[in-house]
């Protein structure tokens, strides 16, 4: 590239060299932190609306939503039902990587594990309800971290 190409834009205009380099080095730095903002995770207990779509066989795009859970697991019970009927739910998954159970002896499980007859726990999901099924047993005690995602009949 030439000197004058150096000092000048295609409309002629001068260009200070050293404000220039400046000025678009701040523009590439904030356009790193919005792509680092966009591809955030956030995990809570409040609906969340992610940066993802959902795209169905008409070729539909549905924002994707996430919320997480967190249940106790309590003594005496095999089975905790959480009702989520008011979110208007279309779509619906487990997110599997991000849900875990945090046993009374500080394990973390995954929310769908089958050890044996008397070792287990699952998750069910429907768009008006999570029910949880697990053992009878302190093993499958503690606070259940429930994170789904899902699309909204109302978008």
């Amino acid at each position: 590239m030439s000197i004058l190409a150096q000092l000048f834009n295609k409309n002629g205009d001068k260009i200070d060299p050293i404000n220039h380099n400046y000025e678009k080095q701040l523009e590439n730095h904030n356009n790193r932190i919005n792509l680092l903002e966009q591809k955030k995770q956030v995990y809570s207990t409040s609906e969340v609306k992610t940066n993802k779509v959902y795209i169905d066989a008409n070729g539909k795009e549905w924002p994707i939503y996430r919320k997480m859970f967190i249940v106790n697991l309590p003594n005496g019970a095999t089975r905790k039902t959480i009702d989520i009927s008011s979110l208007n739910i279309n779509n619906i998954w487990l997110d599997q990587g991000s849900s875990f159970l945090k046993n009374l002896y500080n394990a973390s499980k995954p929310l769908n594990v089958m050890e044996d007859s008397t070792y287990y726990i699952r998750t069910e999901i429907t768009s008006s309800n999570i029910v949880i099924f697990y053992s009878d047993n302190s093993y499958y005690r503690g606070n259940a971290n429930i994170v789904i995602e899902y699309t909204k009949t109302t978008d």
